[in-house]
């Protein structure tokens, strides 16, 4: 992860939220692999889980795979979290430089 990287995972982040009403799953998903979530095998509950493979301390995050659109506040706190691991990621980057 760069800065370069982090700047392009932050615009893409304000795109999803300007139109999240017409978000699925499947897009969620991959923005989240973009920031460092991966699928955690042997995961509990009903729903697949997503752990930050740069942030090991953050918790897990659920992302449910339903066909159709998001439902907006789900997608809405998805997003909310995945832009707090942009954060920690620019503050880790910054205490390495």
């Amino acid at each position: 992860m760069n800065k370069n990287k982090l700047a392009k995972l932050q615009g893409e982040l304000e795109s999803l939220r300007r139109r999240k009403r017409n978000i699925t799953g499947r897009e969620i998903v991959g923005f989240a692999n973009k920031c460092g979530r991966q699928m955690r095998t042997g995961g509990k509950g009903k729903e697949p889980t997503y752990i930050n493979i740069y942030l090991p301390y953050r918790m897990p995050l659920s992302i449910p795979h339903h066909s159709g659109n998001m439902p907006v506040g789900t997608a809405g706190n998805i997003l909310a979290i995945l832009e707090q691991d942009l954060f920690e990621l620019e503050d880790m980057l910054e205490r390495q430089s």
